[in-house]
């Protein structure tokens, strides 16, 4: 065989073979669905009465309500609402200060709701101040699919909830 024809035959087996290599190197490993999600941004700012944001996915609806103060430079918030498997699978919802810099807006009052959760009812739940995690009894209640200050809340600088429901 020609120099010439050896090289095109070699071409013709490689190509394939790339390609194979390609198309399943591009495939995802194993059989978990694509995570589905939904996502916001909002400003936390005082002088204004209650504020109210929201977002949904499928027939889940987290919203988080709050009065502030002190919020001098309206801190930027996030909301992250995300399905984690297929049918009957998890939704968690992130509400965190993306502005990691004090001073931090002092709550007066806020709820967290999980709509659509399975039996009204949250599955897990997480809060938190710019100084670390809270614990059951630090001025917050759950009820049903509802994290909410008590009525005496006295932590300032809320950081992030995380509610998470089936």
């Amino acid at each position: 065989l020609s120099a010439e024809r050896m090289k095109r035959m070699r071409n013709l087996f490689i190509l394939p073979v790339i390609t194979m290599l390609v198309v399943v190197g591009a495939m995802p490993i194993g059989h978990d669905e694509a995570k589905k999600q939904s996502h916001i941004t909002f400003h936390v700012k005082p002088g204004h009465l209650d504020q109210t944001h929201e977002i949904s996915l499928d027939h889940i609806k987290c919203q988080f309500s709050f009065r502030a103060a002190h919020a001098a430079h309206g801190e930027e918030w996030d909301m992250l609402l995300v399905k984690e498997g297929g049918h009957g699978g998890k939704y968690t919802c992130t509400i965190k200060d993306l502005d990691q810099d004090p001073p931090h807006a002092t709550f007066l009052g806020f709820s967290a709701h999980m709509f659509g959760a399975e039996n009204d009812h949250l599955e897990s739940y997480d809060i938190w101040n710019h100084e670390g995690a809270l614990l059951e009894g630090d001025d917050f209640i759950i009820e049903g699919n509802t994290l909410r200050s008590d009525t005496h809340w006295r932590l300032s600088g809320l950081s992030k909830v995380i509610l998470a429901c089936t």
